[in-house]
C-alpha cells in the first residue's frame, strides 16, 4: 500500500493517442486526473512528456525543481508543470502536502497558462482557496471513466478549460477572499461616477 491516499484515472496511451489526432479536440485534451491526500513520500520525475501538468494544493507543503532552480509550493498554490521539460515535484516530507491534479495536452494550452500568468520563471501561483476549482477537478474525474466518445472528450475539454479561466479571472485579479460580485459591484459603482468620463473596456478591467 502507498503511504498516502490516491485516487486517480488515466486514460491509456493508445487512447491518449487516438485522442490526439482528433481534429474537433486538438485545442484542449485531459488525460489524467486525480487527487493526493497528505500525500508522504510522493515525487515524480518526469523528462521531455508532451502534455502538462496543473497541481493545486490543498493543504501541506511541496515542491516543484525544473532548470536548477526550486520552488516551494503551499496551501492555495497552482504549480504548472510545462511540457517538454525535464523536472521533479514532490511532497515535503515534515509536512507533505494535498493535492489535485489534471494532465492535459492540446493547442490552447500555451493560451491558458499565459492567460493565468505562468512563465518558466513563474511556474507556481497562488490562486487563493477556490471551492469553485476543486468542484471543477471532481467534475472532470467524473467524466473521465474510459471508454470514452467524442461528446465526452469535448465535456472534458470544455471542464479543463472552465477550470484554468476560472482560476484566471478569480485569482489574477483580485486577491484571493473577493468574489467576481464584488468585483463587478466595484465596476458598476466606478460607472456611476464616471457617467460622463469616456473609458475603455481595458479601464473597466483594470478596476474589476
Amino acid at each position: 500500500l502507498k503511504p498516502y491516499a490516491v485516487v486517480h484515472l488515466m486514460l491509456s496511451f493508445t487512447d491518449q493517442d487516438g485522442w490526439r489526432a482528433h481534429p474537433a479536440l486538438k485545442g484542449f485534451q485531459v488525460f489524467y486526473t486525480g487527487w493526493y491526500l497528505k500525500a508522504r513520500g510522493h515525487s515524480w520525475r518526469r523528462n521531455n512528456t508532451n502534455e502538462g501538468v496543473y497541481i493545486y494544493c490543498t493543504e501541506g507543503c511541496g515542491f516543484y525543481r525544473c532548470g536548477g532552480k526550486e520552488w516551494k509550493v503551499g496551501p492555495g498554490d497552482l504549480l504548472y508543470c510545462a511540457p517538454f521539460t525535464d523536472h521533479t515535484y514532490g511532497a515535503d516530507e515534515k509536512d507533505p502536502w494535498s493535492i489535485y491534479w489534471v494532465h492535459v495536452a492540446g493547442l490552447e494550452i500555451p493560451a491558458y497558462s499565459s492567460m493565468l500568468g505562468f512563465t518558466n520563471d513563474r511556474p507556481v501561483i497562488h490562486v487563493g482557496d477556490r471551492p469553485r476549482a476543486i468542484s471543477m477537478f471532481e467534475t472532470i474525474f467524473q467524466f473521465l471513466k474510459p471508454p470514452l466518445v467524442e461528446a465526452q472528450m469535448a465535456l472534458l475539454g470544455a471542464a479543463g478549460r472552465l477550470l484554468l479561466a476560472s482560476m484566471a479571472v478569480e485569482g489574477g485579479r483580485r486577491p484571493a477572499t473577493e468574489s467576481i460580485a464584488v468585483g463587478i459591484q466595484r465596476v458598476m459603482e466606478a460607472m456611476e461616477s464616471k457617467v460622463d468620463t469616456q473609458a475603455s473596456i481595458d479601464d473597466w478591467v483594470k478596476i474589476f
